[in-house]
């Protein structure tokens, strides 16, 4: 679902490049994703921000490997729907 979104505010995010893709680190987690020059700018935005707009989210789900870790992190209680 489109919309504004948060981290939980337990969850903390990190990424990790190497020769083999990106790895998104959350909460004990670990997702990998294809090396991608657009994947990786908006998982520095994912990773830095605590909140979410409905523009990055619109970004990610155009991004198929985005979209299902978004996803994921939903599933997992990792991120929360913002209230308005």
């Amino acid at each position: 679902q489109s919309g504004n979104w948060i981290k939980h505010p337990e969850t903390r995010m990190f990424y990790h490049r190497s020769e083999n893709g990106i790895a998104l680190y959350y909460n004990g987690r670990v997702h990998e994703l294809p090396e991608d020059r657009e994947i990786l700018e908006q998982l520095r935005q994912l990773c830095e921000h605590r909140q979410w707009p409905g523009s990055l989210i619109d970004a990610c789900i155009e991004i198929e490997p985005l979209k299902v870790l978004l996803i994921e992190l939903a599933s997992n209680g990792a991120i929360l729907l913002a209230e308005d």
